[in-house]
């Protein structure tokens, strides 16, 4: 089978790693499951492409060599543009799919990460890999190879949709639809909707945000003001700090002073790009993302939301580390250590 075995198998693998709970199968599962959307993705490309040469022999071309190019071409999100230009996939499809893949590189090339929606991400992939399945099948390709075994997977499904003998074989593009349903009921059932995961993530990694701005309000600045630690984090990260010793020996008592003058007056005249009622305004999207009616918008409005807040988490919770190693530091001198 060339084009209907290699997917069903893989995404039949990938929704048995779904009957765990585990953060990292459900990683190993959004590998399996983006790897073959790809696969699919281009098989449908070179088709299109294939067709589009055989035209050449009696009419104009439709693609240019760059839509050839891209089409395939290594660069995944210019090949499910070109899938979905030419009406095989939908704007929701593509959407979801572009922004799941990009879930994925983080996950293959960072590791476990995203581990609190990475279960309920590779669900609902899982969800539209199978209908794709029958959607993106090459008109080209052959159903079912007349010679050669079958895996497991394979006879499982066909046994499911009621085709139980080789001679049943040539019938399976009728017989689509059941076998698509079958391969999504190769994982469990989904414990929440994409909505819920994603808005109760969100709303759990803002909150954490403030429980360390408010470490760093408490114990660092001992103002207990969240807008006072977010500028102070802010401001020392900007890469200006750097350059404010020039000139100056800061090992003297001048050089020090005349530093610290300096310091003092760039952190009076700047001006924090965040402040609390942003992250306020964050968290009411964060609970509105309850709301979303379908998986896709749910995961744009996610990511267009996480792309916002993502890297002052890293720098709120780096500044946290190190006031706490500090305060550690001074515990432990004190304690003689």
């Amino acid at each position: 089978m060339q084009y209907f075995q290699p997917h069903v198998d893989q995404i039949d693998l990938a929704g048995q790693q779904l009957h765990t709970t585990s953060a990292t199968f459900a990683r190993f599962a959004l590998l399996l499951i983006d790897n073959t959307v790809e696969l699919m993705c281009h098989q449908q490309a070179e088709y299109l492409v294939m067709r589009d040469k055989d035209r050449a022999h009696w009419a104009t071309r439709h693609y240019s060599l760059k839509d050839e190019q891209n089409a395939l071409g290594q660069h995944f999100n210019e090949k499910i543009k070109f899938i979905f230009r030419n009406g095989k996939i939908t704007d929701t499809q593509r959407d979801f799919i572009l922004r799941a893949h990009q879930f994925r590189n983080e996950c293959y090339h960072v590791g476990l990460i995203h581990k609190d929606i990475i279960w309920d991400l590779a669900w609902h992939y899982h969800d539209l890999a199978c209908g794709l399945v029958a959607q993106l099948r090459p008109g080209w390709s052959w159903t079912i190879q007349p010679h050669g075994s079958l895996s497991s997977a394979i006879l499982k499904h066909l046994k499911t949709a009621g085709l139980n003998d080789q001679s049943d074989w040539f019938r399976i593009p009728e017989h689509l639809p059941s076998i698509i349903e079958s391969l999504k009921s190769s994982k469990p059932p989904a414990r929440r909707t994409l909505s819920e995961a994603l808005s109760r993530s969100s709303i759990q990694q803002l909150d954490l945000l403030v429980d360390r701005l408010q470490f760093i309000a408490d114990d660092g600045l001992e103002t207990g003001n969240l807008n006072d630690a977010l500028k102070a984090v802010l401001f020392r990260r900007q890469p200006e700090i750097d350059h404010l010793q020039d000139g100056l020996d800061i090992q003297s008592a001048d050089g020090f002073k005349q530093w610290a003058e300096r310091f003092e007056e760039a952190e009076a005249s700047f001006q924090s790009p965040v402040t609390m009622r942003d992250i306020d305004r964050w968290k009411n999207r964060a609970e509105l993302l309850n709301q979303c009616k379908t998986p896709t918008e749910a995961l744009v409005k996610y990511t267009d939301l996480f792309r916002e807040f993502r890297i002052l988490t890293y720098t709120i919770a780096e500044a946290a580390t190190q006031l706490d190693r500090s305060i550690q530091l001074e515990i432990d001198i004190h304690r003689g250590k």
